[in-house]
């Protein structure tokens, strides 16, 4: 009679084991990419999201008052005072910020004044969750919040006083700005919608810029730094010009780099000037950057996009001509 054993134990072989870890290993490599393009296909979403809500403050500015924030306003000495990223604020439902700020003082003052936070506040929606983050950088720089956004400034510098081009050869007048005006005054007088005869929806009002660490300015929403320029392409390795992008002694020498990106450098050389200003879009998007037109619509613009393209939707003003003005 055939017997049965008791209390036999089953369990796995080593080679079943490793034949097991295996599978799983592999299925976590196969796993991995689809959840990191999960999640940066929430934090582009996200991304998106911002810039449209930037676009509608703006917006929603101008059916309050009948102009868009001023791009940019000075007192009479030149001194630089606030930017379209603080006239915007009621309309973003941050007004108890925009009531804090003495608008009779400069911009870069009110850091050292406790009554006054706006110069401070890290605002979420000013800042794209795919770049670097709050917190990284130093020195002056760190002195203020930063943004992911910044108002298209056009072909040319604001600051200057003839802003329209002419060629020899065609004798067109080109106009270089974007929507966002300057006020030789402290007022908030930007321009009215009409002013943007190229249509809202082929100007460009905001745009994706980078964030880096250290004593880097980019990204600044309270200077002239709030821009940025149509001059080169998306995520171009072109140099940007800003007030500082290193950190300097009272005498201008200077103490400590910023921590540069090789593909996107920043000139030092205007440290000691307020001009001429320049910032590139860019982002860490593969292949790209957001904007948000001034119908508010927002599009992904590709690093290869034709440059007749690019600075045509700089400027807010129909350029039929504007392929026999480009720069080098």
């Amino acid at each position: 009679m055939l017997r049965l054993a008791k209390n036999k134990v089953y369990a796995f072989t080593l080679v079943e084991l490793l034949v097991v870890i295996a599978i799983i290993g592999v299925l976590v490599a196969l796993l991995l990419p689809a959840v990191q393009a999960a999640r940066e296909a929430a934090r582009r979403s996200q991304c998106q999201n911002n810039i449209r809500q930037l676009g509608l403050g703006c917006l929603n500015h101008e059916s309050a008052l009948g102009k868009l924030p001023v791009g940019f306003n000075t007192t009479d000495s030149g001194d630089v005072k606030h930017t379209w990223a603080a006239f915007s604020l009621p309309y973003l439902e941050a007004g108890n910020l925009f009531e804090n700020i003495d608008l009779t003082r400069p911009s870069w003052v009110q850091d050292l004044n406790p009554a006054t936070p706006w110069v401070k506040t890290q605002l979420p929606f000013h800042l794209c969750p795919s770049d670097v983050g709050p917190g990284v950088h130093e020195g002056r720089s760190s002195t203020f919040a930063h943004a992911n956004y910044l108002a298209n400034q056009g072909l040319k510098p604001w600051w200057q006083a003839n802003l329209r081009e002419e060629r020899a050869e065609t004798t067109i007048p080109i106009e270089s700005r974007g929507p966002f005006e300057r006020a030789f005054a402290g007022d908030n007088d930007g321009i009215e919608l009409r002013e943007i005869t190229d249509g809202l929806s082929n100007t460009v009002m905001l745009g994706e810029v980078r964030q880096f660490p250290g004593f880097d300015a980019r990204g600044l929403l309270y200077l002239g730094s709030a821009f940025y320029s149509h001059q080169h392409f998306p995520n171009t390795n072109a140099t940007d010009f800003l007030e500082w992008c290193a950190e300097y002694n009272g005498a201008g020498r200077r103490l400590n780099e910023s921590l540069r990106d090789p593909a996107a450098p920043c000139s030092t050389d205007t440290s000691a000037s307020r001009g001429p200003y320049r910032q590139t879009a860019r982002s860490v998007h593969p292949g790209g950057v957001h904007v948000t037109y001034c119908d508010n619509h927002v599009e992904f613009i590709t690093d290869d996009v034709d440059e007749i393209v690019w600075r045509g939707i700089a400027t807010r003003a129909a350029d039929d001509q504007l392929s026999l003005w480009i720069e080098p």
